[in-house]
């Protein structure tokens, strides 16, 4: 049996076959970055729900603005403020305050807080 002839016919075959291949299986590659997107989402929630928790405790327990400011850096730097940009773009769909927005939200916390305080008082 020769086989010149046969690997002439399959040579070409198997050569179609791998763009059909990449074709059928780019969802799959899509899906898996999308799972991945969201697993950073979610992640970057939770980080974000515990140092807004830290920071609500420190609040109630009293510390001064500085003092704040303080914690708020050494928790970035606990988090990993790098790593965290980096998970960020791979995963765009997670939204980004600008720094000022934190501060903003940071100020009407204490400002909310001290007025509770006052009432009870």
């Amino acid at each position: 049996m020769d086989l010149v002839p046969i690997l002439g016919i399959m040579i070409p075959i198997l050569a179609l076959m791998i763009p059909i291949i990449a074709i059928l299986s780019a969802p799959a590659k899509g899906r898996a970055q999308q799972r991945e997107r969201d697993e950073a989402r979610r992640m970057y929630e939770r980080i974000v729900r515990d140092k807004l928790d830290v920071i609500k405790t420190a609040v109630a327990m009293g510390y001064q603005q500085n003092e704040l400011r303080e914690l708020d850096a050494r928790l970035e730097k606990l988090v990993g403020t790098q790593k965290l940009q980096e998970l960020l773009e791979k995963a765009p769909s997670v939204p980004v305050a600008p720094p000022e927005a934190h501060d903003a939200d940071l100020l009407e916390e204490l400002d909310a807080v001290r007025r509770m305080q006052r009432e009870r008082q």
